[in-house]
């Protein structure tokens, strides 16, 4: 059974966490992002948004008991098995396709919304590493 303090200091550190992180992120990319976009806050606002959608997930997940995302576990294994078979043929071809590109000479992200489609605004193109779903 969850008890109130352990969950209020939880939630302390992970504030406190989110926090410095936030920081360290614009602290490090505040003049190459003034270079680069022109924008000095750029990465801010990007991290900021990858913040608020991790602090969502989290509060969804653990509202929900863990018997209902178990059952849908094994779709979820098959979906990211899925992907990483697309990810290894789409390998074998030694050249950039539209949502797989090569870089460093190898190919790990699947691209959501590549060049001929519209960039989201703020974040840009949108990629997926399907090895990381796997890991879940």
């Amino acid at each position: 059974m969850k008890s109130g303090n352990d969950l209020k200091y939880f939630l302390i550190v992970l504030f406190s966490l989110l926090f410095f992180g936030v920081i360290a992120v614009y602290d490090v990319s505040v003049v190459y992002a003034a270079e680069i976009f022109s924008k000095r806050y750029y990465f801010l606002v990007l991290q900021l948004l990858w913040a608020m959608l991790g602090l969502i997930s989290f509060s969804f997940f653990y509202k929900t008991d863990y018997k209902i995302i178990l059952k849908f576990s094994k779709v979820f294994f098959v979906f990211s098995t899925i992907l990483l078979a697309i990810l290894a043929f789409a390998s074998f071809f030694k050249v950039d396709l539209p949502f797989f590109p090569m870089i460093n000479g190898a190919k790990r992200w699947i691209l959501l919304n590549p060049e001929p489609f519209p960039r989201i605004p703020i974040i840009g193109v949108l990629s997926l590493q399907p090895s990381e779903l796997f890991k879940l």
